[in-house]
C-alpha cells in the first residue's frame, strides 16, 4: 500500500470520526433537553402533590 492510499484512508477515517463526534454531540444535547423536561415535570408533580396534601389536611 502506498502513501497515497494511506493518506486517503486517513482522510476517510478522520471524516468518519468527525461525523461520529457530531452525532454524539447532538445526542448529548438532546439528552440534556429531555433531562431538563423531566426535571421540570418532576417539579410540577411535586408541587401538585404538596398542594393536594394541603387540601387533604384542610378537610
Amino acid at each position: 500500500m502506498n502513501i497515497s492510499n494511506k493518506a486517503k484512508e486517513f482522510v476517510i477515517l478522520t471524516k468518519s470520526l468527525i461525523n461520529l463526534y457530531s452525532t454524539l454531540w447532538n445526542l448529548n444535547t438532546e439528552t440534556n433537553g429531555v433531562k431538563k423536561n423531566c426535571d421540570y415535570l418532576q417539579q410540577k408533580i411535586s408541587y401538585k402533590s404538596r398542594f393536594l396534601d394541603i387540601v387533604e389536611m384542610k378537610k
